[in-house]
């Protein structure tokens, strides 16, 4: 799978305008999939912040959405095979680089408790942090999906 990688400002240039990390990471493989890309945003839109409870990084559902999008569907064992080793070597990869996949510990501030996530965009964390996960995201993807 190839995406389109934006820049660290691409990024934070997406989040600005209202996306958050789920949508930015699977909107870059709309061409790719063969989906519009507003028809992604909505079906990730869900998943920023994990899932606005600090949970799996949005990122990561991200990649996996686009994974499945890519892999799976109904098939038969062999193709249930490779989304899971798939999404068993994005998760591994994106732990090994970022040392977590949950927003919270990613990220410092769990999204759960009221007010933290308001504590995050202050103190700037997202637009820090995060677009360094999306970018990382579409560049393990490529790395696990080139065979």
């Amino acid at each position: 799978m190839k995406a389109i990688k934006p820049t660290k400002a691409e990024v934070g240039a997406m989040f600005e305008s209202g996306l958050n990390c789920s949508q930015c990471v699977l909107g870059q493989f709309a061409d790719e999939l063969g989906y519009d890309i507003e028809e992604l945003h909505r079906i990730a839109h869900s998943f920023g912040g994990g899932m606005f409870r600090g949970d799996t990084c949005g990122t990561v559902v991200g990649a996996l959405l686009a994974i499945g999008m890519a892999y799976g569907g109904s098939c038969d064992e062999q193709c249930d095979e490779a989304v899971h080793e798939k999404v068993h070597a994005f998760i591994d990869a994106f732990t090994k680089r970022f040392g977590s996949i949950y927003c919270r510990e990613l990220l410092g501030y769990d999204f759960s408790v009221p007010g933290e996530r308001d504590k995050a965009f202050a103190a700037g964390a997202t637009i820090e942090r995060c677009p360094d996960f999306v970018r990382g995201a579409l560049e393990i993807l490529e790395e696990i999906t080139e065979n």
